[in-house]
């Protein structure tokens, strides 16, 4: 249920128009029976610009380098696409009129909750790649290939998997059905992030709440 609770969490924080920014494997801490947010001040409110850096220290460890312009903190392998890229990545092409394209192109990229979403799908995928399926056990050769693909790689190679979540067959066999409802929820969120950017000015109120009652369900 621990993902299920960082969902909840980021949703209380929605209600308050803020969003996390950093949603990372470390921010939810289990406490009994439920999971705890950590690590408050990355909350920002969601009208704040976000600039970011990172640096990498190894293959294994990303630390982010933070300036302080609006919000400035990311982790990559759990950051949302559009973030990294710093661009919305789903809006559907459609023959517009030249005024409204000038705005579009005028509207700055904002972090909004769905880029939140999106950092849990993340968390749970790194899960599955990483993990193995019993005690003792080794994790299987294509699994460990395919998860240093991800993780930590860049925003090609994570977007690609975003936009195709399919690649099941190099998870053990017992993880596939959990997998399939992740994949499941990774196809709800970019419905979501497309009917958001449908409009000059994303507007994820309507999608996020449908998002949140898919993800229940």
């Amino acid at each position: 249920m621990t993902l299920q609770d960082a969902r909840t969490a980021l949703r209380l924080l929605r209600s308050v128009d803020s969003v996390y920014h950093d949603v990372s494997a470390g921010d939810f801490l289990p406490t009994g029976k439920i999971c705890e947010l950590a690590d408050l001040e990355c909350v920002k409110h969601t009208d704040c610009d976000t600039k970011y850096e990172v640096c990498m220290v190894s293959q294994y460890l990303i630390l982010p380098r933070c300036t302080f312009i609006g919000v400035l903190k990311g982790t990559p392998g759990f950051m949302a696409c559009e973030f990294e890229a710093q661009n919305y990545l789903f809006r559907r092409p459609k023959t517009i009129d030249r005024d409204t394209l000038e705005k579009r192109m005028r509207v700055p990229f904002r972090f909004n909750p769905l880029h939140d979403v999106e950092s849990i799908l993340w968390i749970a995928t790194w899960i599955f790649y990483y993990h193995i399926d019993r005690e003792g056990g080794q994790p299987l050769v294509d699994q460990m290939e395919y998860f240093h693909e991800l993780f930590p790689r860049g925003l090609k190679d994570r977007f690609s998997t975003f936009i195709v979540y399919t690649d099941f067959h190099v998870l053990p066999t017992s993880f596939h059905r959990a997998a399939h409802v992740i994949a499941n929820m990774c196809e709800d969120l970019k419905v979501a992030y497309t009917a958001s950017e449908d409009d000059v000015v994303p507007v994820y109120t309507e999608p996020l709440a449908k998002l949140h009652s898919d993800f229940i369900n």
